[in-house]
């Protein structure tokens, strides 16, 4: 469930280790940009919309501090807890296609670039290393905005309003039923990765398509999408605690020769 407080009230709860999911297709996490919740800056900002939602609103960045000089009641609404985002990486949204008039890609590759991607589990706050690559990728991010026309960013982010770039947005995609298949199998693959390369072959394939396309793809898109492939690439430094005991090494041995949950 989303826990969103005010600013103030999220940082004293910083002490709270709570890392929270961010699945595909999730609408909760654009709660509660659409929302005038006794925030006038909401009258007249116009949001980046879903992606803003992995944004750092919670540090001391200009953005922040701008925001509240802007509200009486130097108050804005967040939602508690560090990122643990699912993404399904494109090697060029079919969102950005549409908006923009790529006649060279609509041609002749199109088809082929929309259906390479490949699931991603992104922890930004994991450590140094996913901080520091987070950062990078979100620098690309703003790029690519920089770079559409007005008419594309009218057409992309309508005023007001969180954008519809995802696929099928439900309520049922924020039930922890629909990612814990996903949680299992990552989990097992990193313990066993000789036995287990599902997610490392699709994450390879992925890059190596990208590679192929290069010339096609906005520079912004390619490399933002290879800071989250290292991003990805760092969760195994998760298991590092439990690896360094006898009893957490047989508890990892343990869950992988469990049940297999449905992804």
């Amino acid at each position: 469930m989303p826990r969103t407080l005010t600013r103030s009230a999220v940082q004293e709860l910083s002490s709270i280790i709570h890392y929270r999911h961010v699945n595909e297709d999730d609408p909760v996490p654009s709660v509660p940009f659409e929302k005038d919740m006794d925030n006038s800056f909401f009258n007249y900002w116009t949001p980046a919309g879903y992606d803003w939602e992995i944004m750092k609103l919670v540090s001391p960045s200009p953005i922040v501090k701008a925001i509240k000089q802007a509200t009486a009641s130097q108050e804005i609404y967040l939602h508690h807890g560090k990122v643990v985002h699912f993404l399904k990486a494109s090697a060029c949204p079919e969102w950005l296609i549409a908006a923009s008039n790529v006649s060279l890609i609509a041609r002749l590759s199109a088809e082929e670039i929309l259906s390479n991607t490949t699931k991603l589990y992104l922890i930004p706050e994991l450590d140094k290393e996913t901080e520091h690559l987070f950062a990078q990728a979100g620098e690309q991010q703003n790029a690519l905005f920089d770079q559409l026309t007005p008419q594309e960013k009218d057409k992309l982010f309508a005023e007001n309003k969180n954008p519809e770039l995802k696929d099928k947005l439900s309520i049922l995609n924020h039930f922890s039923s629909r990612y814990a298949g996903y949680i299992n199998a990552r989990l097992k693959e990193l313990c066993e990765p000789d036995k287990m390369t599902v997610y490392q072959d699709s994450q390879r394939q992925f890059k190596e398509k990208m590679d192929v396309y290069k010339r096609l793809i906005p520079d912004a898109i390619y490399y933002r999408n290879l800071c989250f492939l290292e991003m990805d690439k760092q969760l195994i430094t998760s298991l590092a605690v439990s690896q360094q005991t006898e009893k957490g090494k047989l508890a990892l041995q343990h869950y992988c020769d469990g049940k297999e949950l449905p992804v």
